[in-house]
């Protein structure tokens, strides 16, 4: 990081859990400047993929004349726990704008919303538990003016896949109280990334996402482009879960287009240890697929995309 970059912490208080004290706490580059720009990480206690993404983006910042503010564990107790939810069982990302006086998770909610509301632009990252590519979540929702900014944005950010959330719309309506289309019908654009989790990493995934987060600083700060913009799919994203129980061995990459009634991988039957095929209901994009493991009934095997449309040129 350029030694012209001032550095501060803000601490907001949550409350306490048992004799310690719960925190929110910002790392705050630049106070006071504008644009302000804000990265959540952490929202749900078992995704840290995001943290290795802060470290390499800190050592890669030259200049930023906006403020930048990092929100590094924005659930510190299911952090603190290595789950998705804390104590309560609340997910975090589903009780948005959360409830001033309510259970912990609602109270962070509450204090991180009024927090973000004062943002220009939020980025918050993601780790998916299958095999995922660099996937920007565009939320459909919110102004014309607050969509047209976020798919602006993600063209810029460049990720390998566009999923168009809308939050309003059959089972996607359990997103409408995740934080992306709260702050989007708040006036705030902003978009999600999804990303491997960080045991799976690699290289190329980091720098992409490290690139295309300083890609979107250079937009908000100057305004102008000044690198190639590249074709990105907007697709409908459908998940497909198991209706067995076994070891689930995916034969398929993401980003393939596969077909209907192709077979994209295979499931291990622990009663009798035969093997049956796992088969594409339909035509589309193979958005994600489960890695190798073992698997119940229920758990998400892989995800579809139906293209929409393309950003770029």
């Amino acid at each position: 990081m350029s030694n012209e970059l001032v550095m501060s912490k803000k601490i907001i208080n949550i409350g306490k859990f048992a004799n310690i004290d719960v925190n929110l706490e910002i790392l705050i580059v630049n106070p006071s400047r504008k644009p302000r720009i804000a990265i959540v990480t952490g929202i749900h206690g078992n995704e840290t993929s995001g943290l290795l993404i802060i470290h390499e983006l800190l050592q890669r910042i030259q200049s930023l004349k906006g403020q930048l503010s990092i929100v590094a564990f924005s659930n510190p107790i299911a952090t603190l726990m290595g789950r998705r939810v804390g104590t309560d069982f609340l997910d975090l990302n589903r009780v948005f704008p959360g409830k001033k006086n309510g259970t912990i998770t609602e109270r962070i909610a509450w204090k991180l919303s009024r927090f973000l509301l004062k943002q220009d632009f939020v980025i918050d990252l993601h780790t998916f538990d299958v095999i995922t590519p660099i996937m920007g979540i565009f939320m459909d929702t919110g102004s014309e003016k607050v969509r047209k900014r976020s798919l602006e944005m993600l063209e810029v950010f460049s990720p390998d896949v566009i999923w168009n959330l809308k939050p309003v719309k059959g089972k996607e309506k359990i997103f409408f109280s995740a934080l992306g289309p709260f702050l989007a019908r708040n006036g705030i654009p902003n978009f999600a990334v999804e990303m491997n989790q960080l045991e799976i990493l690699t290289n190329r995934e980091i720098e992409k996402v490290v690139n295309g987060i300083l890609n979107v600083f250079n937009k908000l700060d100057s305004g102008e482009e000044k690198h190639e913009l590249k074709r990105v799919l907007i697709v409908d994203r459908k998940e497909f879960r198991s209706e067995k129980t076994g070891v689930f061995i995916p034969l398929l990459l993401p980003l393939n287009t596969i077909r209907k009634g192709q077979i994209i991988g295979r499931i291990i039957n622990v009663e009798k240890f035969g093997s049956e095929n796992v088969i594409s209901p339909e035509d589309g994009i193979l958005i994600q697929i489960s890695p190798k493991r073992f698997v119940k009934t229920g758990d998400l095997l892989f995800s579809i995309g139906k293209e929409i449309r393309a950003l770029g040129r």
